[in-house]
């Protein structure tokens, strides 16, 4: 699609995408400002609540697949109770929670959405087979969005239709030939071919089918534990967004493994001075790992100076870390959970990929091409995402704006921006500390929908949506 019409008409319609990614205009709309707008920015300064039924929980997930939609899912742990997926779906214009409860046999200790359909997903759970109770991991796939819908239950308890909510019945597509299996990852690039699951002591890369209701395992990586010690068990893993690579924590060790040759890529024997739970890779920055342990600290780690020692430590938990989280946008924010009962925003724009974007203008290029034609003087500084697919990226230090959603701006009318040298600049440090929790916060997770939104998970079964505060969104955006 190209975009015609005069100069005025371009500078009007691209004007108009920074006021909406902004929140200056409805996402419905692209023509009239939000009748509501004061209290919408006031939104960002809020939280939302929703609480589990009776239940306690421990893992918590984004559903990537859903981009109009902020949606989280929720997997209960009660050995006494009935246990539950809930399917959370944040309304940010009604300013509430809605829950969609799917029955699941046993206690849910992991779950993983998968990266292009929503209704699949992984979880791993307590089996009991003659008598023993093991660890399987099962792909599900939800029901209808009318089933959905119908069922879904708000804030105040109460469904669609006026009815108690009941849980709905999930589809098994099949399990896992392996026992003692603690996480299954998603390929991150969205492929539907491929999984890993992580158990005790090794990784398994299954194949999954073309009609998913099967998986083959194709290889497995020994990963070296010292004795049958429990604690020097794999605590938890990721996938490399930029490499075909998982990287694994096991008591105090972060370690690399290459899945095409099966071997280590790196080691770091002693990357914290007791258990790693936590566990990232920034998805915008390769070479660049978070870690959170049991000894209430967090480190970031960059794999291309071996690991000798973290290029950044913090220290604002008092208690284990359970979950540590980078926004998949603005990588400089960084969530952490922990037993403390808190949920900390950082900023780490030094570390990040946004410390190769200058924030700072050079002052000795004030009056250069300022007249160029094409020239927008009052434009925000911003980054967007259009639908997950295209970027538009505009960066204080006269970078050319770049639509990429089959938008084409004819060369001779390219718009540039100066960020105002008086305008807040993002800095390092704690950014705001959530304490809506009355139990240790197991997880965090951004929203796939809104780059600004994130949920946090507490033991006793209350999930908290916030969203970065509106002052430290716009020392991102150089407002």
């Amino acid at each position: 699609v190209e975009l015609k019409g005069s100069r005025e008409t371009r500078k009007f319609f691209f004007g108009t995408i920074l006021l909406w990614a902004s929140g200056g205009l409805d996402r419905g709309s692209t023509s009239q400002a939000h009748p509501h707008h004061n209290d919408q920015m006031n939104d960002d300064d809020r939280s939302c609540v929703y609480g589990l039924r009776h239940q306690h929980a421990r893992c918590l997930t984004a559903v990537p697949a859903a981009s109009e939609n902020n949606k989280f899912l929720v997997g209960t742990l009660g050995p006494k109770r009935d246990n539950a997926v809930c399917l959370l779906d944040f309304d940010e214009d009604a300013f509430e929670i809605g829950s969609t409860d799917f029955r699941h046999p046993d206690e849910v200790w992991d779950i993983t959405s998968c990266p292009k359909k929503e209704e699949l997903f992984f979880t791993c759970h307590s089996a009991v087979t003659n008598g023993t109770n093991k660890l399987k991991a099962t792909l599900w796939r939800m029901g209808s969005s009318a089933e959905e819908k119908d069922n879904r239950v708000t804030n105040s308890g109460v469904r669609n239709d006026g009815r108690e909510g009941a849980g709905l019945q999930l589809q098994k597509a099949f399990t896992l030939a392996a026992d003692k299996v603690k996480k299954v990852l998603w390929e991150p690039r969205g492929s539907m071919s491929q999984v890993v699951s992580m158990d005790d002591t090794s990784l398994r890369i299954w194949s999954l089918n073309d009609s998913l209701n099967g998986a083959q395992l194709s290889t497995s990586i020994a990963v070296p534990i010292t004795g049958d010690d429990p604690t020097t068990y794999l605590t938890n893993a990721v996938w490399n967004p930029h490499a075909a690579e998982i990287v694994t924590v096991n008591e105090g060790c972060l370690s690399g493994w290459d899945l095409r040759s099966q071997k280590q890529t790196f080691s770091i024997p002693s990357a914290h001075a007791s258990t790693i739970r936590a566990l990232d890779y920034n998805p915008n920055k390769p070479h660049s790992v978070v870690t959170g342990g049991d000894d209430g600290r967090i480190r970031f780690w960059d794999m291309r100076n071996g690991g000798k020692q973290a290029v950044k430590v913090l220290s604002d938990h008092t208690h284990w870390i359970w979950s540590v989280a980078f926004n998949r946008f603005h990588d400089q924010l960084v969530l952490s959970s922990s037993s403390d009962n808190l949920v900390n925003l950082q900023s780490v724009v030094s570390i990040s990929s946004a410390a190769f974007d200058a924030y700072e203008d050079n002052g000795d290029e004030e009056g250069e091409d300022q007249q160029s034609e094409g020239m927008v003087s009052n434009l925000p500084v911003l980054s967007l995402r259009f639908f997950d697919i295209s970027i538009v990226r505009i960066t204080p230090l006269e970078v050319r704006c770049c639509v990429i959603f089959s938008i084409t701006f004819p060369q001779h009318h390219i718009f540039t921006h100066r960020s105002s040298p008086h305008h807040r600049i993002p800095t390092d440090g704690l950014v705001h500390t959530y304490d809506q929790h009355e139990d240790s916060v197991y997880a965090v997770a951004w929203s796939h929908a809104d780059i600004w939104t994130f949920a946090s998970l507490s033991y006793d079964g209350r999930v908290v949506v916030n969203r970065v505060p509106r002052d430290e969104k716009f020392r991102i955006l150089g407002v």
